[in-house]
């Protein structure tokens, strides 16, 4: 069994590391959408025609939006069996019946046919 410092600190680990994940995915997110939102046209009336010559790729792509929502998800995976298991509640309980007993059969009460 691992010691509860050990724990504590593992905990706090993956939550850290999911806040920074969180922090850094929302903050390329919102540069990414800032950026396109200045060279938008919203002027229905006077439409532009595009320029073909033009790069259709953002100046910027190092985002890494998938490495860091990655990074999130795996945090987060890491973080729920651990704290999953140290719930007091067992999760796999069934509801009791009142009743007798229900009986199935084994090898070891069938009749045998001779």
């Amino acid at each position: 069994m691992m010691n509860k410092r050990i724990k504590i600190a593992i905990y706090l680990l993956l939550l850290l590391s999911a806040g920074l994940f969180l922090w850094q995915f929302r903050a390329n997110y919102s540069r990414l959408m800032a950026e396109g939102e200045s060279k938008a046209d919203t002027d229905l009336i006077n439409v532009k025609l595009p320029d073909y010559r033009a790069k259709a790729v953002p100046a910027q792509t190092n985002y890494h939006l998938g490495a860091w929502g990655a990074g999130l998800v795996l945090s987060l995976v890491g973080l729920g069996p651990k704290k999953a298991r140290a719930l007091p509640i067992p999760i796999t309980s069934k509801p009791r019946r009142s009743g007798p007993k229900a009986t199935f059969w084994t090898p070891s009460n069938s009749c045998a046919i001779t």
